[in-house]
């Protein structure tokens, strides 16, 4: 998984993590019996924007995006298992 990673671009980073983020937004936004699965995409997308902030040493998007993983998880705990 990291080398895969290391091989993907800074931008590529954003764009993904920006689609899946706004994948998130639209299936909450449906407010269907698939609204639980909302937090996949949004732990997804903190996953990626945490490699993101990691390869740009950008501290607040790491700190951000840590506190967004935990979240999703307990969400997904919550809602999804």
């Amino acid at each position: 998984m990291t080398e895969l990673f290391k091989k993907v671009t800074i931008i590529q980073l954003e764009w993904l993590g920006s689609a899946l983020a706004l994948s998130g937004a639209i299936i909450f936004a449906t407010n269907s019996d698939f609204t639980k699965f909302g937090y996949i995409p949004f732990l997804l997308s903190g996953v990626v924007f945490l490699v993101f902030g990691y390869r740009k040493k950008y501290q607040g998007i790491i700190t951000m995006q840590l506190g967004f993983i935990l979240v999703n998880i307990v969400g997904i705990y919550n809602w999804v298992l």
